[in-house]
């Protein structure tokens, strides 16, 4: 893509102005599974060329189905890992951080609205069904909304978490990210009280 050079070019820059004060720099880059990417915006971001001024990558393994998307899982495990390893085999173990998804969608047709752990406990509490996905680990559920509106919903919890620790091992990984603080699952510090960020867990 035609922004890929010039970010790198910035990116350069503010890695110079981050020495200088001594800071590490750390950015959140769109997923891919290879130098090519699909769409403008992952394309803009081109991993191996980063790698030379980040500190911290932090590939952002979510929005496998997004807003605009039909409804499915945010993360999936094999989405997760196929973004890892590629972000691995360019920038090295000790600059990736696991990507985590705090959130979930609960889309009506290809509308999707994000919602919290908490909008996700209240609608459990107001009777919509919700079933843990086998494959993902995800929390799904389908009911009907206002007007006969069909919903569908899938949220990122501690259930989906756990599995993809399993990357940071098999991969090396330097440590992980949560997108976003405030609308996350609080079991995830549990989790992190557990684990401590060590590597290796």
């Amino acid at each position: 893509a035609v922004d890929a050079v010039p970010f790198d070019h910035f990116m350069a820059q503010l890695k110079a102005a981050c020495v200088s004060h001594g800071l590490l720099l750390a950015a959140a880059l769109a997923p891919k599974t290879d130098a090519d990417g699909t769409w403008d915006g992952n394309q803009a971001h081109d991993y191996k060329g980063l790698a030379q001024s980040l500190d911290l990558i932090r590939p952002m393994t979510y929005d496998e189905h997004w807003g605009t998307s039909t409804a499915g899982p945010v993360s999936s495990p094999e989405f997760t890992e196929m973004v890892d390893r590629y972000a691995v085999s360019v920038a090295g173990k000790a600059k990736v951080e696991l990507g985590l998804a705090g959130y979930g969608y609960d889309w009506k047709f290809k509308q999707g609205t994000t919602i919290s752990y908490d909008d996700l406990q209240a609608m459990i509490k107001r009777g919509i069904p919700v079933k843990r996905d086998a494959e993902t680990g995800e929390l799904t559920g389908r009911y009907t909304g206002k007007n006969g509106n069909p919903h569908e919903y899938w949220f990122c919890d501690y259930g989906s978490y756990r599995p993809k620790y399993n990357l940071i091992r098999k991969y090396h990984l330097e440590g992980l990210a949560l997108w976003r603080f405030g609308s996350e699952d609080p079991h995830f510090w549990d989790d992190v009280k557990t684990y401590k960020y060590m590597k290796g867990w």
